[in-house]
């Protein structure tokens, strides 16, 4: 913040965080980078490092962090990287659970179509029923 304050190239800095994220990935510590990635202002990179085996570590990190957000907007982009790595990892119930708390009818109904499974799509529109949120393009 103070380079940049003071109008110094942070690109050393960035290159030096590009190397340490993977590296905390690697040896399991994905909520220090997280919290690196925060600092910088560089949260979206978390998409690239995200795999099946530590979406979980990283979703729970990110849904409890999102409760501390400095302003709305910071909040939104924590909703919506979470929404597009829930998605990305088909785990439709947390990318409707981001939907929902982002307000995003276009992201609920993304959901829909992104799953195929008819179980799933169930349990969906059931949560959709509990909140009160209809959407008319469904067969069922």
């Amino acid at each position: 913040e103070s380079r940049s304050a003071l109008g110094q190239d942070c690109g050393e800095l960035m290159q030096l965080v590009n190397e340490i994220v993977p590296y905390f990935i690697d040896n399991n510590a994905e909520h220090d980078a997280i919290d690196l990635l925060l600092i910088v202002d560089q949260l979206e990179d978390i998409k690239k490092y995200v795999t099946k085996a530590n979406f979980s570590k990283v979703n729970q990190y990110l849904t409890a962090s999102s409760c501390y957000s400095a302003d709305q907007e910071e909040l939104e982009k924590i909703l919506n990287i979470l929404f597009d790595v829930s998605l990305a990892h088909h785990e439709f119930m947390n990318a409707l659970r981001m939907a929902l708390k982002l307000d995003d009818y276009a992201k609920m109904c993304g959901v829909f179509g992104a799953c195929q499974d008819p179980l799933v799509r169930k349990q969906l529109a059931f949560m959709l029923a509990r909140q009160r949120v209809f959407i008319p393009d469904l067969e069922e």
